[in-house]
């Protein structure tokens, strides 16, 4: 058994705002909250219901369900950390990095543009590398293995290569081989 007693305060709101609902409309409501068993422990529930009424409109009886979605729910905590701490990762790591749409527009691109071009990230969502003025060759390079990934040539396979040298001090980046 659950009590609201030890809920969030949010929990109990929600939980109070639904039910104020379901009574006065007589609609069916569906919540997820926050309580605390009767030996103490804290579970998210999935908690629904709805009324059987009579002829007149008064509640006749209530039927409701609720299940345990903790384990659920602490899945969910644990991917959003994970997504968070790699995004600080990328958002703070000193070489760019970058996503592309099918046309090899950014869809995103980290602060350490901003060293590279002088222009923030926001500047260059929506828009292609040949908008940075890089040299012909460069630019092959750079949109060649992507044009691969996003349209493969089925005579060639999915092998992706860079040809460009390494940095001083950075081992040159590795030649990647795909399955078909």
């Amino acid at each position: 058994a659950a009590s609201w007693a030890g809920a969030p305060a949010s929990a109990r709101e929600s939980a109070g705002a639904a039910v104020a609902a379901w009574g006065g409309e007589g609609t069916t409501f569906e919540l997820e909250v926050e309580t605390v068993t009767a030996a103490g422990r804290r579970i998210w529930g999935r908690v629904c219901g709805e009324a059987e009424r009579h002829a007149d409109g008064s509640i006749h009886q209530v039927l409701g369900a609720f299940q345990d979605i903790t384990q659920r729910k602490l899945a969910e905590t644990a991917r959003i950390e994970r997504e968070q701490e790699f995004e600080a990762l990328v958002e703070n790591a000193p070489d760019i990095n970058a996503s592309f749409d099918r046309q090899l527009r950014y869809v995103y691109i980290n602060p350490a543009i901003t060293s590279a071009t002088g222009l923030p990230p926001s500047a260059t969502i929506g828009t292609t590398p040949s908008a940075f003025r890089m040299p012909p060759a460069l630019l092959h390079n750079r949109n060649d293995p992507l044009t691969h990934v996003f349209h493969p040539d089925p005579a060639r396979g999915r092998h992706i290569s860079t040809d460009n040298p390494p940095r001083p001090g950075l081992p040159h980046p590795p030649t990647l081989p795909h399955s078909p």
